[in-house]
């Protein structure tokens, strides 16, 4: 969290949402007072195994035009990625998500999509309530990107450090077969997202855009 605030330019022109389950550290996080003139604590309860549940909580609340979900495993290391970003999207009216480089996938895959508020009141929601975790992303991607409203932004890293956890045997157990059946999951979701790719593109046909007025939200699921 202090990695977004500290690299952004315009701190007035964002939003900073922190979302905390109430079993989590509840007393530490609200001690922590970052320097930002918009920073919001929300406590709530531990929805699900998996952020999506809460993640979608957590954007709901937001107020802005643009969504920079982040997770507490999220570096960023751009200064001024805020105001590069914001550049990027009045550029590409016709692009409704947008992803950085995340020191994996990078163009790949979006692993951290930033949707615009247009994305959101088209899809409905951010991520899909199922799968709640595994593969979230890329019901994300399949979507934007089957509707040519995806956007590569390779001007901005948000480094996901997630290769802190190298042995994927040890994930599977702590996950139980989450892994497993999150994919089975996303595997019936293939009509959905089929449905909502020509639905994105009827929309982009006609003449649709982001209709953003430079504002920023951040957001933060714990």
């Amino acid at each position: 969290l202090e990695s977004a605030i500290n690299t952004m330019q315009d701190k007035k022109n964002t939003e900073v949402l922190l979302r905390i389950d109430r079993d989590d550290k509840v007393q530490e996080y609200l001690e922590y007072r970052p320097k930002h003139p918009n920073f919001r604590v929300v406590i709530g309860k531990r929805l699900a195994i998996g952020g999506s549940p809460t993640m979608n909580e957590v954007v709901r609340m937001c107020i802005g035009d643009v969504i920079v979900p982040m997770s507490d495993d999220f570096q960023f290391i751009t200064t001024s990625w805020d105001s590069i970003l914001l550049e990027v999207i009045e550029k590409n009216p016709k692009k409704l998500v947008f992803y950085t480089q995340d020191g994996h996938l990078d163009e790949k895959l979006a692993s951290n999509p930033i949707p615009t508020r247009k994305w959101l009141d088209l899809i409905g929601k951010f991520l899909p309530e199922k799968p709640t975790h595994f593969f979230a992303d890329q019901w994300v991607d399949y979507v934007a990107r089957g509707s040519e409203a995806l956007l590569y932004v390779p001007e901005i890293m948000i480094k996901h450090n997630k290769n802190q956890v190298k042995d994927k045997l040890w994930m599977e157990v702590r996950m139980g077969n989450k892994i497993l059946s999150d994919e089975a999951e996303y595997d019936t979701t293939l009509e959905e997202r089929d449905a909502l790719i020509k639905k994105v593109t009827s929309y982009l046909s006609n003449n649709g855009s982001a209709c953003c007025n430079a504002r920023g939200c951040s957001c933060k699921g714990s």
